[in-house]
């Protein structure tokens, strides 16, 4: 029996993967359809953190994990971008606290010239903002 699911040849080498991918792929889709990890944070875990989410997504979910945690504490924080001018960055930071982020883990950029330049930005321009 071939355990393999064989995609054809390219260059002369087989291409093909494990079924078990499929199947790993499957549970991954069912988890994140069904909020089944964000209840394992809620009862196992002390930290929640979205990514990518917008603040009011951010919201509901983290009601959500709240409801799951039955009273449990469990700290929720978003990771998000914050490339931008400093009054659109301060304006989503805020948005996610209003939305119940108690940490905010940043992204400034995909490169050294992205974000050594937007953590000055931040430190200097919209830290004071949130003091």
């Amino acid at each position: 029996m071939n355990e393999n699911i064989s995609l054809g040849r390219i260059a002369g080498i087989h291409v093909g993967f494990n079924w078990s991918l499929l199947v790993i792929a499957a549970l991954i889709a069912w988890s994140l359809a069904t909020g089944s990890s964000n209840q394992r944070a809620a009862t196992l875990g002390d930290v929640w953190q979205s990514t990518g989410l917008q603040p009011d997504e951010f919201a509901i979910k983290a009601e959500k994990v709240r409801s799951y945690a039955n009273g449990r504490r469990v700290e929720l924080g978003a990771r998000t971008s914050l490339v931008g001018e400093p009054a659109d960055v301060l304006a989503k930071v805020k948005a996610f606290q209003k939305a119940g982020a108690e940490h905010v883990c940043a992204y400034f950029g995909s490169t050294v010239e992205e974000f050594v330049p937007g953590m000055r930005t931040f430190s200097r321009e919209v830290m004071p903002g949130l003091r």
